[in-house]
């Protein structure tokens, strides 16, 4: 992943989202893992937070602190994955089960 070219993908994600790896794997504080709280990830990188409706950038970008708000404020955002990054379908998941039994 890391050696793929930058395509600007922003993904917005929940804080109780198993992917929310903020504070593990990365060296800033853990975002608390509430529902309510976001991540904003522009190419699998986190950029910003939303914890209790303040803003906490995670790494310099290109966005101005307006826009990060609108943009962590989404339901969701999440551009077209290509198929392989995506999770499986269900029909999809079940003929991985039996190949991979």
């Amino acid at each position: 992943m890391r050696k793929r070219e930058r395509i600007d993908e922003l993904v917005v994600l929940s804080a109780a989202d198993p992917l929310n790896l903020v504070g593990i794997l990365t060296p800033e504080a853990r975002v608390a893992s509430v529902y309510k709280n976001k991540l904003l990830l522009k190419d699998g990188l986190p950029i910003a937070a939303l914890e209790g409706g303040e803003l906490r950038r995670l790494a310099e970008s290109s966005f101005d602190d307006d826009h990060l708000k609108s943009l962590l404020a989404r339901r969701s955002l999440r551009f077209p994955l290509k198929p392989h990054l995506r999770a499986p379908t269900a029909r999809e998941a079940r003929v991985l089960a039996r190949v991979v039994h």
